[in-house]
């Protein structure tokens, strides 16, 4: 009897502390496309953690589409592979309008991402 005491009391304490400490997640959406003015669709990349989400693109992408965020993530893009070459930071203050499309103001096509949601 005194064991399932003790078992209940410790389960108890672990469901408190588990309510008390949420876990924050973030959520950013954007459409990606070949060519610039948000043509020629490639795909869509959605994230939701916190920290670095990073990855190269299938292929050169030249213009993107927010499509839903947080107000709360920014996106890096790279003209290279794995994160090299020149990059565009697009911080959160530009990405507050859901359906704006965004890329660089040359034409310059993008080969991998960093989208950075912050706590």
């Amino acid at each position: 009897m005194h064991f399932a005491i003790l078992l209940l009391a410790s389960l108890s304490l672990v469901l408190l502390v588990t309510k008390a400490t949420p876990i924050k997640r973030a959520y950013f959406g954007m459409d990606t496309f070949a060519g610039t003015s948000c043509q020629t669709y490639e795909e869509y990349i959605q994230v939701g953690n916190v920290g670095a989400n990073a990855n190269n693109f299938p292929g050169p992408r030249a213009s993107f589409k927010l499509i839903k965020t947080d107000g709360d993530c920014e996106v890096i893009l790279w003209t290279g592979s794995d994160y090299t070459g020149s990059k565009l930071v697009v911080p959160v203050s530009d990405l507050q309008s859901d359906g704006e499309c965004f890329g660089a103001s040359n034409g310059e096509s993008f080969l991998s991402f960093d989208i950075h949601c912050f706590s």
